[in-house]
């Protein structure tokens, strides 16, 4: 990256404006709606997790629309079937080894990891219908289920206790407080998601 006078003090707002170079390697800013005088100016820095935010710019976003929770899969390497699936899960999904869950959406990724995790060699059928997107046979998809909020289950159990909220907080404190709630309410959700597809007939 690099700094662009005057515009690297613009804070961000989802629907902002938006900043660019022209071929003359002049910035240029483009406003979505006429500002009246006095009004905060903002830029919009792109879709981006909170993490995103506050590891690439220092702050976080208690309302973030573009919110998610990176999770790190990995097959077991003394599973036998893993030979036989992860070729196949990497040439359709590269990035499977991190799942990204969002607020409000089935965590379909996540899924697709464990409905072909816990597979056994006398499933070898359904692997091909699976990485199609397809769900499992309904007593196979239910140990999906199951597994995939067991490791929502344990990245929920990974957080650090709460950061007390007694007395002023510093920036940093504050900013670990959002990051903190925010992952912890969208990995609830997806939980709550994943139970309630047990429980359609």
């Amino acid at each position: 990256g690099f700094i662009v006078p005057c515009a690297d003090i613009l804070n961000h707002q989802p629907g902002g404006g938006i900043g660019f170079f022209t071929q003359n390697q002049k910035f240029g800013f483009r406003a979505p709606t006429t500002w009246r005088k006095g009004e905060p100016i903002y830029n919009d820095y792109g879709v981006q997790s909170n993490l995103e935010l506050l590891l690439t710019f220092g702050f976080t976003m208690e309302s973030n629309a573009c919110d998610s929770v990176p999770i790190e899969l990995s097959l077991d390497p003394l599973n036998p079937f893993t030979l036989t699936i992860e070729p196949l899960l990497l040439s359709k999904y590269p990035s499977y080894k991190v799942s990204s869950l969002t607020a409000h959406t089935v965590p379909e990724a996540l899924l697709l990891f464990t409905r072909l995790s816990t597979l056994t060699l006398l499933d070898i059928e359904q692997v091909h219908a699976i990485l199609e997107g397809q769900t499992c046979q309904s007593d196979k998809e239910l140990i999906a289920v199951r597994a995939a909020v067991k490791i929502i289950s344990a990245k929920l159990k990974s957080f650090p206790k709460v950061i007390n909220n007694c007395g002023i907080l510093s920036l940093n404190n504050k900013n670990a407080k959002i990051l903190q709630e925010t992952q912890i309410q969208i990995l609830r959700q997806n939980v709550m998601l994943l139970v309630n597809l047990t429980s359609v007939p």
